[in-house]
């Protein structure tokens, strides 16, 4: 008689909106990001954004890209400020252009930032603060 192992299926259970008009890097750090552990839904602006938050599970976290045509990262922020389910979503900015410097012009009100080009170790380890401990590729919860 031969044992079988059993079958282990991880599902995913952090749930991360991912917001960027780059559809190169939207797909590879969607990859990454399911990888990981994450469920992505995916959105090229902020209107494309707000659509997904109308139709599907709210995020736990939100990756903002700044800089997009149609409604930008700055005009999603202050939207999302109006609708109160929306507004306590913690949000990492992804640019090239961001500052939590008050004085600067790319000044936002998120939760936290991290400067492209993403290093993706720099963004799980900050991704972690929110959701809690990442899984590598076997499943293995890994620290940032």
């Amino acid at each position: 008689m031969t044992l079988k192992s059993p079958q282990v299926i991880r599902q995913p259970s952090r749930q991360l909106l991912l917001v960027d008009d780059d559809d190169e890097l939207r797909s590879s750090m969607s990859e990454a990001l399911e990888s990981a552990g994450f469920v992505v839904t995916a959105a090229s602006n902020g209107r494309e954004a707000f659509a997904r938050l109308a139709s599907a599970a709210l995020p736990d976290v939100i990756l903002l890209d700044l800089l997009m045509p149609v409604m930008n990262g700055w005009q999603f922020c202050e939207e999302r400020k109006k609708v109160p389910e929306l507004a306590t979503i913690p949000i990492i900015a992804m640019s090239a252009a961001v500052s939590k410097d008050p004085r600067s012009p790319y000044y936002l009100d998120v939760d936290d930032f991290v400067v492209k080009p993403v290093e993706l170790d720099e963004l799980f380890a900050k991704l972690e603060g929110f959701t809690g401990a990442i899984e590598d590729d076997a499943g293995r919860r890994r620290s940032g």
